[in-house]
């Protein structure tokens, strides 16, 4: 064989290296395009569910605040209602120790007479 024989071999050889390496970059390339697919299609599929939640979430919230907040209205009106009751229950008792006081003196009055 003659020297351009050996490297037009050499050569051959060198492109079929090549072609096998660009094979398999290519098959990688496709591998890690089909795992970036997967992964994008799962990150948008958690994103929506994870919105889905969260619009439950704030429903509840605002649910949650609007009991809240009737919950506090029913304190205040309970709470101005034992008011009230505290003031009639002092006004009666306070009545009812002056009728005892009159009747205490109505008594030590008959008895001293």
């Amino acid at each position: 064989m003659t020297q351009t024989d050996e490297r037009l071999n050499r050569v051959e050889a060198q492109l079929s290296q090549l072609a096998e390496a660009q094979i398999q970059t290519q098959t990688s390339i496709k591998q890690m395009s089909n795992r970036v697919d997967e992964f994008v299609f799962q990150s948008q599929r958690l994103l929506s569910q994870q919105a889905g939640r969260l619009i439950n979430v704030e429903g509840q919230t605002e649910r949650l605040e609007a009991i809240a907040k009737k919950l506090d209205r029913d304190y205040e009106v309970q709470k101005a209602s034992l008011n009230e009751y505290r003031i009639t229950t002092d006004a009666t008792l306070e009545r009812i120790d002056r009728i005892l006081d009159y009747l205490v003196k109505g008594s030590d009055n008959n008895e001293n007479s």
